[in-house]
């Protein structure tokens, strides 16, 4: 099912102002939108600084960009906004760790994240820029998203409408079917890696990374991914296609409505592959049957794409009287 030319985005009977937006845009309505624009307020400072960061890289960085903050870490290094002199305009940029430039797998993902992501050019994809090589750093330099991740967001609002939630489904499988087309599996969706920008857009963030570095080894292999959003089969370690992110679509799905993952943070790996998914209470039964599916075990048994997912959930929550589109 395709998107209609508008779209509205209500957050249930007490937030039912419609917010009426572009073909394939994803907003959120009024009460959501300070929790957006807040993100720009609200950006956790991390070590190194700006200042400090600035006077160790390469005069020909320094020559074109500019530091301005930190605004996010993870494995596989700091995040800072920069503003590109060159084009005018502002940049995000990712710093490999230089305890890391020594490790040749990490620096084999950073330019597998680089080689993959410059090949999407998509609404709802982050876009990356291009990737710069110093002979003792690596940096990534990536459209800059003046926003917040639905972790965040989710955190503030907690559980979100039916409604909302197929929107979001919606921006998510249109850019995931086009990656997968591509070839190119994200391995590792969760909601701190959808970003809403100040258009109100969803942004699928680390499309084509692989997180052996930052992951965990288990039974003799890595484990790419983060629980418990990683489907059975990158716990086990099976050959992974796009079906792996189509279950981590369907986990996300869960959360937005219930306001948590099917399973704990903490549970065991043999949990997430053996046990059934929870019951989802205070939701229409019909609606969650798509979300079931798409958390089968077995990938053969859930939906092949994420657009089918999409269908399948905008389809009932139709016939359910969900007004969403």
């Amino acid at each position: 099912m395709a998107h209609s030319n508008s779209l509205r985005l209500k957050m249930g009977p007490a937030r039912a102002t419609p917010i009426r937006i572009a073909h394939n845009a994803h907003r959120l309505p009024r009460s959501l939108r300070s929790t957006a624009r807040t993100g720009k307020q609200r950006i956790r400072t991390y070590s190194p600084s700006a200042a400090a960061a600035a006077n160790r890289l390469p005069a020909f960085f320094s020559s074109r960009y500019k530091l301005v903050k930190p605004i996010g870490k993870g494995g596989m290094g700091i995040v800072y906004k920069a503003f590109d002199k060159v084009l005018n305009i502002d940049v995000a940029i990712k710093f490999l760790p230089e305890r890391l430039t020594r490790n040749k797998v990490a620096i084999s993902r950073f330019r597998r994240e680089a080689s993959t992501a410059m090949q999407l050019s998509h609404e709802n994809i982050l876009k990356l820029h291009n990737l710069e090589v110093d002979r003792h750093r690596m940096f990534l330099i990536m459209e800059f998203v003046d926003g917040r991740d639905m972790r965040r967001i989710l955190q503030h609002e907690g559980a979100f409408s039916e409604s909302v939630v197929v929107q979001i489904v919606g921006s998510c499988a249109s850019a995931m079917d086009y990656a997968h087309e591509r070839g190119i599996v994200h391995r590792d969706l969760k909601p701190e890696n959808l970003m809403l920008n100040q258009n109100f857009i969803l942004k699928l963030v680390d499309f084509g990374t692989v997180h052996t570095v930052a992951g965990s080894l288990k039974a003799g292999h890595y484990i790419e991914g983060s629980p418990p959003y990683i489907s059975p089969e990158q716990i086990v370690g099976t050959e992974l296609d796009a079906r792996c992110d189509v279950y981590s679509l369907g986990v996300m799905a869960y959360e937005f409505l219930a306001g948590h993952p099917p399973f704990d943070y903490n549970a065991s790996l043999e949990t997430l592959v053996n046990s059934p998914v929870p019951e989802l209470e205070g939701v229409p039964e019909a609606f969650v049957q798509p979300i079931y599916k798409a958390l089968e075990k077995n990938p053969d048994d859930r939906w092949q794409t994420a657009g089918e997912f999409f269908s399948a959930l905008a389809d009932v929550a139709t016939a359910c009287g969900i007004d969403w589109n």
